[in-house]
């Protein structure tokens, strides 16, 4: 009995973390290229944290953004998620390993 119940409570905590993981995927597919950098900064979900103040200078001159913690995510791959913008418009995300 004390078994089931242990159960029960593990399942029901497991069950109460929200993974916003596809979340961010779904926000970061929805940015229309051509978007202006303030405008996506606005945008931003509260359940993700973007590095705002580090760019990635890319060979090409654009400027990747990394995101750098998204909430409840733990990602055992380690991906990779940016957001690249050429002239402070958006061109792309990109997920990498």
């Amino acid at each position: 009995m004390r078994t089931a119940i242990f159960i029960f409570i593990i399942c029901l905590f497991l069950s109460s973390c929200k993974d916003y993981y596809n979340n961010n995927i779904d926000w970061m597919t929805s940015i229309k290229p051509g978007s202006s950098l303030d405008s996506v900064k606005k945008s931003q979900p509260f359940f993700v944290e973007v590095d705002w103040n580090n760019p990635y200078i890319n060979d090409d001159s654009s400027k990747s953004y990394y995101i750098t913690k998204i909430k409840g995510s733990y990602d055992i791959l380690k991906m990779s998620h940016s957001l690249v913008f050429k002239d402070d418009k958006f061109q792309y995300s990109s997920l990498r390993k």
